[in-house]
C-alpha cells in the first residue's frame, strides 16, 4: 500500500551464514563442511565435521584453523585460501593430516572454494573435509619429510602457475612462505612467465633440466623440473634448485690457474730456448761487431761508408743487449743498470717503429725533457717504449690516427722523467683500467698478444721506483705515462754508441775456439793491439801445443762449448801443467759456467760474447798485468 514502507526482502539464496536456505543445505551435507570468513576465522561447521574432529560446534568454531591441522603439515592460511581466492568458483584441493580433540591424527583431503554473490559482498571460503586413504597420507608424509630435509630449495606449482608447496630451503631462499602466489614472481622476481619455464613441456611425463641465472639473487642454478600427475588429470611441477654458482667459480678458477700454469711452462720453455740460442746468436754477433769495429778504424772520419758501419755496429750492440735482456727475463742473468738520458733511447726506438707502423698513423715527437738522467737498464727502457708504442699502433691499425711520444720533467720534491705514449685509437673501458696490468690479461684477439706486456712493464717500472698510469675512455684514445725517478748521478755516456780507448801489448796469446771465423777475428783483433796470437780450432790440439812448450804463452783465451773437450776441462788440464798461466774463459752462453763458477775453478778471467774490442783489450791487459 502507498505510504507504507516495507523492509527489503531477503534472498533465499543469500550466502550470509545464517540467512536463506544456505544453513539448511550446509548442515545436511553428508561430508564435513566448514565455512571460513575472509579473515580465516571459522564461521560455521556442520555436524559431520564436528563428529570428525570430536568437538561440539561451539568448541570447533572457537578454534583457529591451524589447531585443526597437524603442525608439521600447516604452512599458513596462504596455502589454504590464496589459491582458491585467486580464481573464485574453482576448487582447490590438498591433503593434510588433521588432529582431533583427543589428539588423534587422521588423513584428510581438503577441498576449498571461494564464494560470493557479487563483487560488493564479503568473500567466504567453503572447506570440504573428506577422509583420505591412510596409505596416501603416509606416502605424502614420507615424501614431504624427504623434501623438507633437502638442502636444495624445492617448490611445487600448479598448472595455473600458483605455488602449492615450498620446502624450508626455498622459504629461506626467498625470505617467506609464498604458497599460493604466482611462481615466477615469488621464486625469480619476474613480472611475466620465466623464459625458461617448462611447465607445458612436462605433459610428456619426462623430467627436464635447465641451467638458469635467477633474477632474484643473480645466482646460477641447475634446475630439475619433475612432473607430478594429480588425480584430476592435471600436472603440477616439482622444481629443485641446485645452486652451482660456487662450483662454476671453482671450475673457472681451476681453468684460470691451469691457463697460467700453461703460460708459466711456456715461459720456462722460452727461457730454455733463449739459453739455447744465446750461444749461437752471440757467436754470430761477435764477428759482426769485431770486423765492423776494425773496418771503421781503417776508414777516415769523413768516409761515406763510415756512417753505414756505425749503424751496423749500433744494431749489433742492440742485438747483443737484447740477448742479455732475454736471458735476464728468463731469470738466467742479472740486468745491468746505469745512469743515462732517455732521449737517445726514444730516438732509436722511433727509428725501428717508423719501419713497422703503417703510413696512415702519424708519429709525433714532443721531447722537451731530454737532459735528465735516470738509473735503469737501457734495454728494458727500450722494451717499454716498443711495447707501449706497439699497443698504441694496434689500437689504431684499422682507422689510422696519431701516435705521440712525449718526454717531460715533472714532480715536486722528488723529480721524475715522464715518458708518455698517446694514441687516438678506440680507448679502454674504465672498468678494466686496473686489470690491464694483471699477468695474462689481454683484450687483443688471438695471436696479437700474450697479456704479458703491460704486466712486465709494470714490474720493471716498479723495480726502478717509478710508476705507470693510464688515462683512457672508449672512443677518446689512450695515454700511458711512465714516471722514472731522476738520478743525480750523471757520469754516463751513450750506452749504445760509447767509444773507449783500447789498451795494447806485445805478449803471446793462445786463442782457442771451434768457430773458424771467430779465431780469424781473434787473431786480427788482438794482432791489431800488438799481441802475438796463435789460434786453434780444436781444444785437443790446443792442449797438445801448450804441453809441448808451456812457457811460450803469456795468456790463454778459450771458448767454453767445444767438441770433445769443453773449455773448463781444457783450462783444468792447462793449469795442471802450469799453475800460474792466466786463462780467460769466453762464451756466448752456457748454463754450466758463469763468473762465480769460473773463479771457483781457478780460471781468472770470464767474459761473455759478443765482445767489443775495447772490452777484450781491457780484459786481456788486466789479466796479463795481474800475473806480472
Amino acid at each position: 500500500m502507498e505510504g507504507i514502507e516495507h523492509p527489503p526482502m531477503e534472498s533465499p539464496f543469500s550466502l550470509e551464514p545464517d540467512k536463506g536456505i544456505f544453513p539448511l543445505i550446509f548442515d545436511r551435507v553428508r561430508t564435513g563442511m566448514i565455512l571460513a570468513g575472509d579473515d580465516g576465522k571459522l564461521i560455521r561447521a556442520n555436524d559431520k565435521v564436528c563428529q570428525l574432529f570430536g568437538y561440539t560446534r561451539q568448541e570447533l568454531l572457537a578454534l583457529p584453523i591451524e589447531l585443526l591441522i597437524l603442525p608439521e603439515d600447516y604452512r599458513g592460511e596462504g596455502e589454504l585460501f590464496a589459491p582458491a581466492a585467486g580464481e573464485e568458483g574453482k576448487d582447490w584441493s590438498l591433503e593434510k593430516r588433521c588432529m582431533g580433540k583427543n589428539r588423534n591424527v587422521f588423513h584428510t583431503r581438503l577441498t576449498i572454494q571461494c564464494l560470493r554473490l557479487s563483487q560488493e559482498q564479503e568473500r567466504y571460503f567453503v572447506i570440504e573435509v573428506a577422509m583420505a586413504p591412510e596409505a596416501s597420507g603416509e606416502s605424502e608424509s614420507k615424501y614431504r619429510t624427504m623434501i623438507e630435509s633437502m638442502v636444495d630449495p624445492v617448490h611445487i606449482c600448479s598448472q595455473n602457475r600458483r605455488i602449492e608447496y615450498m620446502n624450508s630451503a626455498m622459504i629461506k631462499r626467498i625470505g617467506r612462505d609464498a604458497t599460493g602466489e604466482i611462481c615466477h614472481r615469488a621464486i625469480n622476481n619476474l613480472e611475466s612467465q620465466c623464459t625458461w619455464c617448462v611447465l607445458n613441456d612436462l605433459q610428456g611425463g619426462k623430467a627436464i633440466e635447465k641451467t638458469i641465472v635467477s633474477p632474484l639473487d643473480k645466482r646460477t642454478y641447475r634446475v630439475s623440473n619433475i612432473p607430478i600427475h594429480n588425480k584430476d588429470g592435471s600436472i603440477s611441477k616439482l622444481t629443485i634448485f641446485k645452486d652451482i654458482t660456487d662450483h662454476l667459480q671453482v671450475v673457472s678458477d681451476r681453468t684460470r690457474i691451469q691457463s697460467r700454469l700453461d703460460q708459466a711452462q711456456k715461459m720456462e720453455a722460452v727461457g730454455l730456448f733463449a739459453g739455447g740460442i744465446a750461444h749461437d746468436f752471440n757467436n754470430i754477433l761477435f764477428p759482426i761487431i769485431g770486423f765492423t769495429e776494425m773496418s771503421m778504424e781503417d776508414l777516415p772520419e769523413d768516409h761515406p761508408v763510415r756512417e753505414n758501419l756505425e749503424d751496423i755496429l749500433s744494431g749489433a750492440k742492440r742485438a747483443r743487449d737484447l740477448v742479455k735482456q732475454i736471458l735476464s727475463f728468463s731469470s738466467q742473468r742479472e740486468s745491468v743498470q746505469s745512469p743515462f738520458t732517455l732521449k737517445p733511447i726514444i730516438k732509436e726506438a722511433l727509428k725501428l717503429l717508423r719501419s713497422i707502423i703503417p703510413s696512415n698513423i702519424e708519429i709525433k715527437e714532443e721531447l722537451s725533457g731530454g737532459k735528465d738522467y735516470i738509473f735503469a737498464n737501457p734495454v728494458e727502457i727500450h722494451e717499454i717504449i716498443m711495447n707501449l708504442c706497439t699497443n698504441a699502433y694496434h689500437a689504431m691499425e684499422d682507422t689510422g690516427g696519431r701516435l705521440t711520444i712525449g718526454l717531460t720533467k715533472t714532480g715536486e720534491g722528488k723529480l721524475y722523467s715522464c715518458l708518455s705514449i698517446q694514441d687516438t685509437g678506440q680507448g679502454i673501458p674504465r672498468e678494466i683500467h686496473k686489470q690491464i696490468f694483471d699477468p695474462y690479461f689481454t683484450t687483443k684477439e688471438q695471436g696479437k698478444g700474450s697479456g704479458l706486456g703491460l704486466s712486465v712493464i709494470n714490474s720493471i717500472v716498479k723495480k726502478y721506483g717509478g710508476k705507470i698510469t693510464v688515462d683512457s675512455e672508449p672512443g677518446a684514445g689512450t695515454v700511458f705515462r711512465v714516471y722514472f725517478p731522476i738520478t743525480s748521478d750523471t757520469e754516463a755516456v751513450d750506452p749504445i754508441n760509447r767509444v773507449e780507448a783500447c789498451l795494447t801489448g806485445n805478449e803471446r796469446i793462445l786463442f782457442v775456439d771451434d768457430e773458424k771465423i771467430i779465431v780469424k777475428l781473434g787473431k786480427q783483433l788482438l794482432g791489431s793491439l800488438g799481441y802475438e796470437v796463435t789460434i786453434k780450432t780444436s781444444s785437443v790440439d790446443a792442449l797438445a801445443l801448450f804441453k809441448s812448450d808451456p812457457d811460450q804463452f803469456d795468456l790463454v783465451i778459450t771458448d767454453m762449448t767445444m767438441p770433445i773437450m769443453l773449455g773448463t776441462e781444457l783450462a783444468k788440464r792447462i793449469m795442471e801443467i802450469r799453475k800460474d798461466i792466466p786463462i780467460l774463459m769466453c762464451t756466448g752462453f752456457s748454463q754450466q759456467i758463469d763468473q762465480e763458477t769460473a773463479q771457483a775453478l781457478g780460471i781468472r778471467g770470464y767474459i761473455n760474447k759478443p765482445i767489443l774490442k775495447s772490452e777484450l783489450a781491457s780484459k786481456v791487459r788486466a789479466l796479463i798485468d795481474e800475473k806480472s
